[in-house]
Order: structure tokens, then C-alpha cells, then sequence
């Protein structure tokens, strides 16, 4: 048995690879196939963060975790699992032991929006006989990406239903949309480099005519309800094109909303399958990461240290036990990193280059736009090194400002030790991201490893 050939990932061959390597080879390959196609699942059908939100909801409730509500007292009994949403866009699940005594939080946090163009609560303009909606950026979106694609529209919508009001996740799920670039005859210059304008060239159009009701007769209809009954909405643009694995042996995992949702299915698919006896586990996935997480729903916000704080009360502990088991307690931010870029090795630190496929990244910067240091770090190379799971060290280049994440918010409001980690992967913020199916599996193992350790 070669000792990791458990992390192949090449799906054409794994009917071969079971019959040649026998059972216990054929359910590893079972798992990872099981961890790649879940993952594809959840990202074709969580176009927005509201429907990844539902779609993580659904999740937990299949696994018999209990929902709480914030506005309501918390009963929490041991040896139970329980979650709660806020904003329809961040959600949080944990795990109580049964038998708790010295305990420390072991935290995964993640983040469910991106880059996007989103819709204005607008009427539809009518221009030439065609008809098109008004949007703006929302995040650091690559513009381009956005035309000449198929796209639909998915979100949230608040409705009228006599004296109570109402809200709806929802979602078109068929191409509605396409943002058309101007023909290279009336544009020769624009493979030189063009700069465009989302005022006036990113207006999608999604039919012919001159009704500028159109569109919210078409949200009506998907609800079944009035046009005049629609308060309101959070609707964003989405790519139609499906997410897959691609790539001459399946090593490309090529999709939209890699960044995050990536990290927010594999935290919570390991979260689920781990069974911590002695410490509470959680995941946390926040909304708002790409615009500063400075939001009632973002990192920035008390939503993870008051649950938290809530967890331990209800649970009958002091407010100083709370305060012990924060400094025992761990937080990994898991979002997605760069990896090297097949033309343009300039944008990256080539003496600590990251590849697609070679495990998971652990992220570094000296002025902590990243949380890693040497001793939380260590403490995951520890694990990794136990477990035989691949990493890599992610430096920017010196000369290089780069990004930061969620991390370093989250540990402001509650004071605990933090690493950033996640998976490699290129075109961050394209409306069609690339990163690596092995990595899938690593990121799971360590997910996993981690909430177990």
C-alpha cells in the first residue's frame, strides 16, 4: 500500500483504483469522491450568501442540530449540538460534550460572500428596445470577468402578506442575464488594456421590449405573489456556468465562489464529522469579508463573542470559567490563498512559492494582516505533520502590500490565538475561480485533525 495514495483524485480512474487496491484503498477514494462532489454540490447551488446560508442551514438540520434564536433565552443541554443564523447570512453551529468540565472553544471561521455585481432596487431601464438592470460593484471584483456570460439572479426578497411581513431565499437558477461587450470593430484598442466603467458598461440586459415592470413582475411570479406586495431585496448577479472538476486528471476544481465557500463547506464538512469529547466546537461562517466585515453580520461584529459568552452561561459556567477557556481556546481562519500563477511567477515570492495540489497554505505577513505567528502556527504544522497532510508557507513578495482576511477581526473582539490558513487557488475574485481537487481532501483532513486534537 503506498502510504498517500489515499489523496488521488484523478475520478476517471477511480473505478480501476478500487478494484486494483482493495477495500480499504476503495473507501478512502469513496470519501474523497463523497468530500469532491458534496463540495460541488453546495457550490452550484449557493449562488449568493443568503442561499449558501439556507443551504448550510439545511445541512445542520439533516445532522439533528437544533436552530436557537438570538432574540430569545439560549437553552443549551449537554451532549447536544445547536446553531443560529443572523441577517439570513452568518451562521454559527457548536458542539457541547457531554461530559464538559475545563473546556476551550476550537474555532473554524470562514465567510460566504464575494465579489459580485449586485442588483439596485430599482425599476428596469428601458434603452433601444432592450431591457436592462441597474447594478453596482459589491467587493474587489475582476470587471471583465463579468461579460459575455451566462447569468442569473438569486437572493433575498421581503414581501407583504397581509399585516405580516415576509422574506424569501431565492433564486432563478436559469440564465436570465448577459452583460455584452462592444465589438472589437467599434473598440480596436480594447486588447490594449480598457478600463471598464460600471455606470456604463456593466448594465446587464435580461430582455427585449419597453416594460420596466418586467423584472418584478418576474420575482413576483417566482413567489407567487403581487409586484406591489415587494418591499424589498438583496439580489445579486451570479455566473450560470456550472462548477466542476476539470483538467486533463480532474486536478482543477474550476468554479465560481471558490473564495470562500470553499473553505466554509470543507470547515463544515470536517466540523461534522468530528467528535470532540472534551472541548465545544464551532464553525462560523460570517458575511461582509469582502467589504471590510465592519457589519451587523460581519467578523467585525459581536455575533461570535456573544454567542460564545452565551454558551457558557447557559451551560451554568462563571464568568471567569469563560474567561479561562478563552485563553485556552483556538481559532483557525480558513480562506483561500494564491497560489503561483502559471504566466506571471512575478507576483509571487519564488523562494516560498505556492502550488495547486501540494496542500494546504499557512499564511504569513509581518505586519499581521494575516494572525499567523510562530506559536499558533506551530501548532497546526504540528498537526499537519502528525497526520501526513501537505502545507505550505505563503509569504507576499516584500514588495507586495497583498490582502488581508477575517482572522485578525474576529480575535479583536474575543483575544484568542489564531492562524490563518486555506486553499491555494487562482483568479481570486474572477467570476470563475481555479484551484486544486487534492487540496480538497487536505483541507478536510486538517479541518477535521483539528477540531480531534
Amino acid at each position: 500500500m503506498v502510504e498517500r495514495v489515499k489523496y488521488f483524485v484523478d475520478l476517471t480512474f477511480i473505478k480501476i483504483l478500487k478494484l486494483s487496491c482493495g477495500r480499504m484503498f476503495s473507501v478512502e477514494v469513496a470519501k474523497m469522491e463523497e468530500i469532491l462532489n458534496g463540495l460541488l454540490d453546495f457550490l452550484n447551488k449557493s449562488h449568493t450568501e443568503f442561499n449558501a446560508t439556507y443551504n448550510i442551514k439545511e445541512i445542520l438540520d439533516n445532522n439533528n442540530f437544533i436552530e436557537l434564536q438570538e432574540g430569545q433565552n439560549f437553552k443549551i443541554e449537554r451532549g447536544k449540538n445547536y446553531y443560529l443564523i443572523r441577517n439570513d447570512s452568518s451562521v454559527i453551529a457548536f458542539k457541547v460534550p457531554l461530559m464538559i468540565h475545563n473546556f476551550a472553544f476550537k474555532i473554524c471561521a470562514s465567510h460566504l460572500d464575494s465579489p459580485c455585481l449586485k442588483l439596485k432596487m430599482e425599476k428596469a431601464i428601458s434603452s433601444q428596445n432592450y431591457l436592462k438592470l441597474n447594478v453596482e460593484k459589491y467587493g474587489g471584483a475582476i470587471i471583465s470577468t463579468w461579460l459575455d456570460k451566462p447569468l442569473s439572479v438569486a437572493g433575498r426578497v421581503f414581501y407583504k402578506k397581509g399585516e405580516e411581513i415576509k422574506r424569501e431565499i431565492i433564486d432563478f437558477n436559469k440564465p436570465i442575464l448577459i452583460i455584452p461587450n462592444v465589438a472589437i470593430h467599434f473598440n480596436r484598442s480594447i486588447n490594449d488594456g480598457y478600463i471598464y466603467n460600471i455606470e456604463q458598461d456593466m448594465k446587464p440586459i435580461f430582455a427585449l421590449g419597453n416594460d420596466e415592470n418586467s423584472f418584478l413582475e418576474a420575482i413576483a411570479n417566482l413567489l407567487n405573489i403581487n409586484k406591489d406586495d415587494i418591499l424589498s431585496y438583496d439580489l445579486e448577479c451570479y455566473n450560470f456556468t456550472s462548477s466542476l472538476a476539470g483538467g486533463l486528471n480532474n486536478e482543477f476544481l474550476m468554479s465560481p465562489r471558490i473564495d470562500n465557500l470553499e473553505s466554509a463547506y470543507l470547515s463544515l464538512k470536517g466540523f461534522i464529522e468530528s467528535n470532540n469529547e472534551n472541548d465545544i466546537s464551532v464553525f462560523v461562517s460570517f458575511n461582509n469579508e469582502e467589504v471590510g466585515s465592519q457589519t451587523f453580520s460581519g467578523a467585525d461584529s459581536d455575533i461570535l463573542k456573544n454567542t460564545l459568552k452565551r454558551i457558557s452561561n447557559s451551560l451554568g459556567f462563571s464568568e471567569n470559567d469563560y474567561f479561562v477557556s478563552l485563553a485556552k481556546s483556538f481559532l483557525l481562519s480558513i480562506d483561500n490563498g494564491h497560489a503561483i500563477h502559471p504566466n506571471h511567477q512575478e507576483f509571487s515570492d519564488l523562494n516560498s512559492p505556492v502550488y495547486l495540489n501540494k496542500g494546504v497554505i499557512i499564511k504569513f505577513n509581518s505586519n499581521m494582516a494575516y494572525t499567523s505567528d510562530a506559536l499558533t502556527s506551530s501548532y497546526i504544522i504540528d498537526i499537519c505533520k502528525k497526520n501526513n497532510i501537505p502545507y505550505q508557507l505563503f509569504y507576499n513578495r516584500s514588495d507586495v502590500r497583498g490582502g488581508s482576511t477575517l482572522g485578525a477581526l474576529s480575535i479583536s473582539q474575543l483575544g484568542i490565538k489564531s492562524v490563518d490558513i486555506g486553499c491555494p487557488q487562482l483568479a481570486m475574485h474572477s467570476n470563475y475561480e481555479t484551484s486544486g481537487t487534492k487540496d480538497v481532501q487536505y483541507m478536510f483532513e486538517l479541518i477535521k485533525a483539528y477540531y480531534l486534537n
